[in-house]
């Protein structure tokens, strides 16, 4: 009996070893001799809330808090955690856009939403621990949610500290970035700040207003999430990058419902429906001649979207 298990734990650690051997340097492989290609043009896999894996009920709440959520932790909790791996294994796994959200807690910078999780710190060091191992995987750093302005210093000098001589900047329109403008400076860390005041104090930061832009559908129903997505898509502007976040959100009413049935209401829970969604629906999307770029789900470890990127990416350079 020791035996089996023995054996079928090292096939599910081998076949995992061997999946990330492909997903960990696909843009390398598949883009190795296309590097005119534009980042615009690819779709690009990422993770909603990325660095909320440490969440758990004993997490501090931030300063910002509502006072009714330290009446109902371990609800919170569940319905904060949007990832299970931290991003050092989310970068393994192939993805590419990283979205941050940072507050300050006890003079330190960390990763929040609606808990403090992880501090930023140790989220920088696994990007860069990957890039340095990785130097043609193009990462996209979204710090969505910034800190209070009193801790810009704080913040860039963390982040010149850890990815500061990998972070590639120049003033290109996003829709012109290509492969070998970034693999030629030996730069594969896009930084993407969420103030004009930040990018304006200090250099080497894109400013997300005219970068990037992401649309949420706020919703807990997954046909409104379907028709909402695709809506954003036929309707994005082509000139920036474009984040379509492939998630179930919960409303109140499923808050509430989940403080008396946490194993029925919470977030993972919520997001199951939609695990297979990007084999479904963005295949589809891609014969209508929808145009898609970067998509970013919860628990991307469960969802497949992943395998579908690289199926459609790969499809897509046949036709070159």
């Amino acid at each position: 009996m020791k035996l089996k298990v023995l054996i079928l734990m090292l096939l599910v650690f081998s076949s995992s070893t061997f999946a990330q051997k492909i997903t960990a340097n696909w843009m390398g492989r598949l883009y190795g001799e296309h590097s005119d290609t534009k980042l615009r043009a690819i779709l690009i896999p990422g993770t909603h809330d990325s660095a909320t894996y440490a969440i758990n009920k004993k997490s501090p709440f931030p300063k910002d808090a509502p006072k009714f959520f330290k009446i109902a932790k371990k609800t919170v909790a569940i319905m904060s955690k949007t990832q299970n791996e931290d991003i050092y294994e989310q970068l393994l796994r192939g993805n590419r856009y990283l979205d941050l959200r940072i507050t300050d807690y006890n003079n330190k910078l960390y990763i929040v939403h609606g808990m403090i999780s992880i501090d930023l710190e140790t989220v920088l060091k696994d990007i860069r621990r990957f890039s340095e191992l990785y130097p043609r995987e193009v990462i996209f750093v979204d710090f969505q949610k910034m800190p209070k302005p009193v801790y810009y210093p704080q913040l860039h000098q963390l982040v010149q500290k850890y990815l500061g001589n990998l972070m590639y900047f120049r003033d290109i329109k996003p829709k012109d970035l290509r492969f070998h403008h970034l693999w030629r400076k030996r730069k594969n860390i896009l930084s993407i700040m969420n103030s004009s005041k930040f990018t304006k104090s200090y250099q080497g930061y894109f400013n997300r207003d005219d970068f990037l832009i992401s649309n949420w559908a706020n919703t807990t129903v997954k046909s409104t999430l379907k028709s909402k997505l695709k809506k954003s898509l036929e309707d994005q502007n082509l000139n920036k990058f474009h984040v379509g976040s492939l998630t179930l959100t919960p409303d109140t009413k499923y808050i509430i419902k989940g403080i008396f049935l946490k194993k029925k209401y919470n977030i993972y829970r919520l997001s199951e429906q939609v695990f297979n969604s990007p084999g479904e629906w963005l295949p589809q999307w891609r014969k209508k001649g929808v145009k898609m770029n970067i998509i970013s789900v919860d628990f991307e470890e469960e969802s497949n979207l992943m395998g579908t990127v690289l199926r459609l990416n790969k499809e897509a350079l046949r036709l070159l």
